[in-house]
C-alpha cells in the first residue's frame, strides 16, 4: 500500500495534558489525518465498570480539541452507551464515533446506537479486542466506515500479543469491504506498522511512539515510508 493512503491518528491520551495546545498545534504540523480520543471508565479500586462507566474525561477532551483544530476527531467509547451519550459526543465535536458493539449487547440497542449516529450525519466505528469474537463485526460491518481492532487487551496485563492481532486482523480484513476503513490501535511504531499494513490495516493510532519522538512530523514520514517499504 501506498505510504500517503495509510491514515495516521494520534491517541492524544499520550500527549503531554499539561502543554495539549501545543501538543494539538506539533500534531497539525506534522501532517497526521485525525485525532484518536480515548474514552475509557475511570476505575477506582473495587468499584465495578458498569458503576464508573459514565466518568471519563473524554468529554474534557473533545470539547479541548474541538475548539483548537479542524482535524476529524474519532471518539473511542470503550464504555457503555446509550443516547444521551451518544449526542453529548456528537454535540462536543465528534466526527467519528467508535463503540464497542459487546459492550452494548443486545442488537435492539446496537441497531438504536447506530442509527442515532448514522442519522446525526456522523461517522460510525466498531472496535474489538483481539480475544473478541468477530460476530459483531460481520452483522453490523455494513453500517461501519471504521473498524478498530485493539491489540492492547486487558486480559494480557495491557501487553501487546503481535502474532495474535495480526491473526485478528487477518480474520476482520476477510469479512469486511474494502471500503471501510481498517484501524489498529496500541502498540504502532515503525516496525510494528508495517505488519499490520501488510495484514489490511489502512489507519495506525499511535500513541508513545509519535509523543516521544523529538519531532512528530519525522516520526510520522518515518513511520509512512516503513508502511511503503514493507
Amino acid at each position: 500500500m501506498r505510504a500517503d493512503r495509510i491514515k495516521i491518528s494520534p491517541s492524544i491520551i499520550s500527549a503531554n495534558m499539561l502543554k495539549l495546545s501545543e501538543e494539538v498545534r506539533k500534531i497539525e504540523q506534522a501532517r497526521a489525518d485525525m485525532i484518536h480520543v480515548d474514552v475509557y471508565p475511570l476505575m477506582i479500586f473495587a468499584f465495578e465498570y458498569s458503576s464508573l462507566s459514565s466518568i471519563t474525561i473524554g468529554t474534557l477532551l473533545l470539547d479541548f480539541l474541538r475548539k483548537r483544530t479542524s482535524l476529524p476527531l474519532e471518539a473511542h467509547l470503550a464504555i457503555e452507551v446509550d443516547a444521551e451519550v451518544i449526542n453529548e459526543y456528537i454535540d462536543l465535536g465528534a466526527d467519528i464515533l467508535t463503540i464497542h458493539p459487546e459492550i452494548i449487547g443486545e442488537s435492539s440497542d446496537i441497531l438504536k446506537i447506530i442509527d442515532l449516529i448514522k442519522d446525526r450525519g456522523v461517522k460510525l466505528g466498531l472496535a474489538l479486542t483481539v480475544s473478541s469474537s468477530t460476530i459483531y463485526i460481520r452483522e453490523y460491518e455494513k453500517y461501519a466506515d471504521l473498524i478498530l481492532l485493539v491489540t492492547s487487551n486487558p486480559n494480557f496485563s495491557g501487553k501487546i500479543k503481535l502474532e495474535m492481532a495480526e491473526k485478528k486482523l487477518r480474520e476482520i480484513k476477510n469479512c469486511i469491504s474494502k471500503y471501510v476503513d481498517l484501524g489498529v490501535d496500541g502498540g504502532i511504531n515503525d516496525k510494528t506498522g508495517p505488519r499490520f499494513v501488510k495484514q489490511g490495516a489502512t489507519l495506525l493510532v499511535v500513541g508513545k511512539y509519535l509523543f516521544k519522538s523529538k519531532n512528530y512530523e519525522e516520526a510520522i514520514n518515518k513511520l509512512r515510508e516503513a508502511c511503503m517499504i514493507n
